[in-house]
């Protein structure tokens, strides 16, 4: 009880009120930009360069993901929870992210020179590109989730709106100046992620002295443990996120993957709610412990609601914001959309248990979650594809997020309050807890 009086008490407080306020405006921030970008893309390069587009990001996106080792959830974790110092743990995580990015780099161009059709969607120079926005992209995203660890969310905000709205400004320029290329617009992404990455280096070494040190074997194999831990849920979750555009570019003209890249971004860019959470709670249940499952399961509840409504109402407005937002051409985008919303909903309310699970190391649940997520979507895909189409990628990405959800809420449920969490070098505890303590 003292635990969750502490964590109410701070919750209530102007400080835990304006912690969560500052990553829920970043969120907002994110989706305001991350929709201009996803129109200025829609509008320049229409349903077929928008395709282009979407599997030259996946490629990127999978493959560092695959290779990161999800430093930076670990690097988060360990400075939020005091194990590490900020220059320790940076330093650690960014040894992570720079392995990971020669095996990335290297898995990528032999996977170029293979003659397989997913090649064939895109210019090669695109996915040359591409390769050059894995390290970086991973780099940025180490360091803007460090802002939360030392508990600077007004900077975390900040940064994550300038993140996306670099990424605005750059298409734009880039638009101007070479017209609209595939190219060109993962030459933008590069460039937004470059500037964060020095800008906030440069706040973080200005206030809190921040600098590069040589990692000991010791601790980098201490983050790996909790990273490995994690990053089968991590990959897991992305890869269901993305599996249906990389299916969807084996079998279908890239005008499909364009028109259902639209639908699914669309979506998940509007889990404000969630994702703030996720941002605000991680730092602050890795210092409070399992004491706060029930704020969290309040949280859940509230943001279950708000979802519902939000997609709701979108999904009576669908048709008039694609038009709107992404023109005309893209209208067939809108069924989609209705049937994947509820599905999102789902996925929206139980994802504020993710860091709460992660908080408590124990990162084997959501990786159990997001197992079965990609499962489901892979095994419905192939079923449904080859009749349904689009439509079938769509039914089978709902029904993902509502069996990985379920999953989520089981291991959250008999996750007990009163139970030690193991440390970040400790057994996977997160499958004893499916399994009944």
């Amino acid at each position: 009880m003292g635990q969750s009086g502490s964590w109410k008490q701070r919750f209530r407080d102007g400080s835990g009120t304006s912690d969560f306020l500052y990553s829920l405006a970043s969120r907002v921030a994110i989706v305001v930009f991350a929709i201009a970008v996803q129109s200025l893309l829609a509008w320049t390069l229409g349903p077929e360069g928008r395709g282009e587009y979407a599997v030259c990001l996946v490629f990127a996106t999978v493959l560092g993901v695959a290779s990161m080792l999800s430093s930076d959830i670990a690097g988060t974790y360990f400075v939020s929870s005091d194990r590490f110092s900020l220059t320790e743990g940076a330093s650690c995580a960014l040894a992570l992210c720079a392995a990971g990015s020669v095996v990335a780099l290297a898995a990528g161009r032999a996977l170029m020179e293979l003659d397989i059709a997913f090649f064939q969607k895109a210019p090669h120079e695109a996915f040359l590109v591409a390769l050059l926005l894995i390290p970086v992209l991973q780099l940025s995203r180490v360091l803007l989730l460090l802002l939360t660890a030392v508990r600077r969310f007004r900077w975390y905000a900040l940064m994550t709106g300038a993140h996306f709205a670099g990424h605005a400004l750059w298409l734009l320029a880039l638009f101007l100046v070479w017209g609209g290329s595939v190219s060109g617009a993962l030459w933008a992404n590069v460039a937004r992620c470059l500037f964060t990455v020095g800008l906030i280096w440069w706040l973080l070494r200005r206030s809190h002295g921040l600098r590069l040190v040589r990692p000991t074997l010791v601790r980098c194999r201490e983050m790996a443990g909790y990273a490995v831990r994690y990053h089968a849920g991590k990959l897991c979750d992305l890869t269901n996120a993305q599996v249906g555009t990389i299916l969807l570019a084996f079998f279908v003209p890239v005008k499909e993957i364009g028109i259902f890249a639209v639908a699914s971004q669309f979506l998940t860019k509007t889990m404000v709610v969630p994702d703030a959470m996720m941002t605000f709670l991680l730092p602050r249940v890795s210092r409070e412990g399992e004491g706060s499952k029930r704020m969290v399961l309040r949280l859940m509840l509230g943001t279950g609601a708000i979802s519902v409504v939000f997609l709701s109402a979108l999904c009576l407005l669908a048709s008039w914001a694609v038009r709107l937002l992404f023109s005309a051409s893209f209208l067939e985008a809108v069924p989609l959309i209705w049937i994947i919303a509820p599905g999102a909903a789902v996925r929206s309310t139980v994802k504020v248990a993710v860091p709460y699970l992660l908080g408590i190391g124990r990162p084997g649940i959501v990786s159990l979650s997001t197992i079965c997520s990609v499962a489901v979507n892979a095994l419905l895909l192939v079923l449904l594809l080859p009749t349904m189409g689009l439509a079938g990628a769509a039914w089978a990405m709902a029904a993902s997020f509502v069996a990985g959800s379920l999953v989520l809420a089981a291991g959250f449920a008999r996750c007990s309050p009163a139970a030690p969490a193991a440390g970040p070098d400790g057994g996977d505890a997160g499958m004893e807890v499916v399994h009944g303590e």
